[in-house]
Formats: structure tokens, C-alpha cells, sequence
């Protein structure tokens, strides 16, 4: 009895120990600081918002943000677009399992820098933390836009 219930003990912890993963990379001669505003790519299939918790989160970080079909997306006045793709699953609950970020060239659609986050069941990120992450990781702290003064001061 005693070696089934450390048996079934060492399962439970390796379930709930396993990996998450969080990976960035960026396309060499990026520079961030001159990045201040994204246009966040809208997926048809966005059924959770995901779209809109990452638009908040990039506006928290300092960018202008906005979000649509890049159909819609202003001709002047964007200098990234970001392109996600998130993953769901269902463990006694519908939670984000991955979020892939890419942030791409307005005009040409070249990859500037993209980062991917894996959470495992039980732990890990909210929906909103899942995208605050992502942001964080994409765009870290030091290349937010300084704020822009009005003209005559």
C-alpha cells in the first residue's frame, strides 16, 4: 500500500513539474526604439479575444495599438504588424496552452522578431497573462517609445 501511494505521488509531482517554455528571436538589425505603433493582425478563428488582450497589453507597454484585418490597417502610421497563433485545450477547463507572437514589417511582411510561450495544465498564465508575457518578451523593457511631446513645447 505504501509504494502505491509513493508511486501515485511521483505522478501527481511529475505532472505538475513539467516544462513551460518561453523562446524569442529576432532578425538581426531590429531596432525597436524606432517601433511605436502595431497593428495586431485579427484571425477569424479568435474565439477568446486573444486579439484584444494583447492590443490592452501593448498599449500598457507604452505603443499605440490597434487591431483588425490588415485590410483595414492604415497605409501610413504602422511600423509593425503582429501576427499570432494561440492554442487552446481542455483539462477541466478551456485554457491558452500556446501563444505564438510574430512581429512583422508593415509593407514587405518580414519577420522583425517573434517569441513562443508553452504553459502547462494546472499552473502558468491567465488569458491576459498568456498576452502580457508575450509582449514582455517581444518587446522588452528599454525599446517602448519615449512619449511623444506636443508640438511649441
Amino acid at each position: 500500500m505504501k509504494s502505491l501511494l509513493v508511486a501515485l505521488l511521483a505522478g501527481v509531482v511529475a505532472l505538475l513539474t513539467g516544462c513551460s517554455s518561453v523562446t524569442r528571436s529576432v532578425a538581426s538589425g531590429v531596432d525597436f526604439t524606432q517601433v511605436r505603433s502595431i497593428w495586431v493582425e485579427q484571425r477569424l478563428a479568435d474565439n477568446h479575444n486573444v486579439r484584444d488582450r494583447l492590443v490592452r497589453a501593448l498599449r500598457a507597454h507604452g505603443y499605440e495599438a490597434d487591431a483588425g484585418p490588415l485590410t483595414m490597417m492604415p497605409e501610413k502610421g504602422i511600423d509593425a504588424v503582429l501576427v499570432y497563433q494561440d492554442r487552446w485545450t481542455w483539462d477541466f477547463r478551456s485554457y491558452m496552452m500556446e501563444l505564438e507572437a510574430e512581429l512583422r514589417h508593415p509593407r514587405n511582411q518580414a519577420l522583425m522578431a517573434q517569441v513562443f510561450i508553452h504553459q502547462l495544465p494546472f499552473r502558468g498564465y491567465s488569458t491576459d497573462g498568456m498576452a502580457e508575457k508575450a509582449i514582455q518578451t517581444l518587446l522588452p523593457r528599454g525599446s517602448a517609445p519615449a512619449p511623444a511631446v506636443p508640438a511649441g513645447l
